[in-house]
């Protein structure tokens, strides 16, 4: 699983990477936090017609368990985007604990 995950995730950075260069024009910003015994990191993308969000979450000391990359929805703003991805961190988190 771990090395599926690592190509999701490098599959992921070439996506960004590349849209990054395509388009000078968007931006990104990332938010990080901590719940329980993991570390989540929230990148949003500012692209013309609203943010993308991406969130990672790491347990500490280790390698990257859940990325998840939200293809349905636009956000308004950064805020959005950052509430969104700390629920969405919230529940995968809690629902792995049981």
């Amino acid at each position: 699983m771990t090395s599926s995950f690592a190509t999701k995730f490098a599959s992921y950075n070439a996506w960004s990477r590349k849209l990054l260069m395509e388009n000078k024009k968007i931006h990104s910003l990332t938010y990080a936090a901590q719940y329980r015994t993991f570390d989540i990191s929230i990148v949003g993308l500012q692209m013309a017609e609203g943010w993308r969000l991406s969130v990672q979450i790491n347990k500490w000391g280790r390698p990257p368990m859940a990325l998840w990359r939200d293809r349905d929805n636009l956000y308004p703003d950064f805020n959005c985007v950052r509430t969104a991805g700390l629920q969405w961190s919230k529940d995968f988190i809690d629902d792995s604990m049981h």
